[in-house]
């Protein structure tokens, strides 16, 4: 827990608990805005996925005029050529791996765990599961980018590692435009990953065919043991 008035949200699994979900809400949001989107989740073969939703600390935002609100770090401007709160990027990426540590010695092993966020959070999910020395069950990306991209592939925490990933970008987002998260998907590529790439006529949100494209990235890479 970062922010004392804001308590983690957990979404204990349905079933005997073998897998949990770290997934991170996108800027001025908190873990509530997505509280409503886990029971679908949880449906037909993920029972025994645990939800674990925190939620940022809050900061004054400078792209936001610097008004205070929940963010993982500063944010500069929306293009892809703004500067990047370097600092503030890996701050939040080790306090995730703080959470990762206390969940694996609860007996949940990093092979059993998925990183996730939607806007800022899933940049966070990304950066965090490639530069991990834990080998993760995958990452789920959606409406988002890959920050701190020129440090890659040196940032990479082992070059051979083949870290599932799972790509969602609205085709009319007018934040985080689709060319944005294009370019993020050859950058990944690029240093031999191969994250599926999925397009929805959407703006910069969530929509239900998106949610079950998630389940079944879930059913395959936390498989019931």
């Amino acid at each position: 827990m970062w922010d004392d008035e804001v308590p983690d949200i957990e979404v204990k699994a349905k079933a005997a608990h073998t897998a949990t979900v770290f997934f991170f809400h996108g800027l001025g949001d908190t873990g509530h805005g997505w509280y409503d989107a886990i029971p679908a989740l949880q449906e037909n073969g993920n029972e025994h996925i645990k939800f674990v939703l925190p939620t940022a600390p809050i900061r004054r935002v400078s792209v936001n005029m610097g008004m205070p609100m929940p963010a993982w770090w500063d944010l500069y401007g929306f293009d892809i050529k703004s500067p990047e709160d370097e600092k503030g990027i890996s701050a939040s990426a080790q306090r995730i791996l703080k959470l990762v540590d206390d969940e694996v010695k609860a007996g949940i092993p990093a092979s059993r765990i998925v990183l996730g966020g939607f806007s800022q959070g899933g940049a966070l999910a990304l950066y965090t599961g490639l530069t991990a020395p834990h080998a993760f069950a995958g990452c789920i990306a959606m409406s988002t980018w890959l920050p701190l991209h020129a440090k890659f592939p040196a940032a990479l925490a082992d070059k051979d590692r083949k870290l599932p990933i799972l790509q969602c970008h609205g085709t009319e987002d007018p934040l985080l435009p689709l060319s944005y998260a294009k370019a993020s998907n050859d950058r990944l590529k690029s240093f031999g990953l191969t994250p599926e790439f999925k397009e929805y006529p959407m703006a910069h949100s969530a929509c239900d065919s998106e949610i079950n494209a998630v389940k079944q990235f879930l059913k395959t890479v936390l498989p019931p043991t």
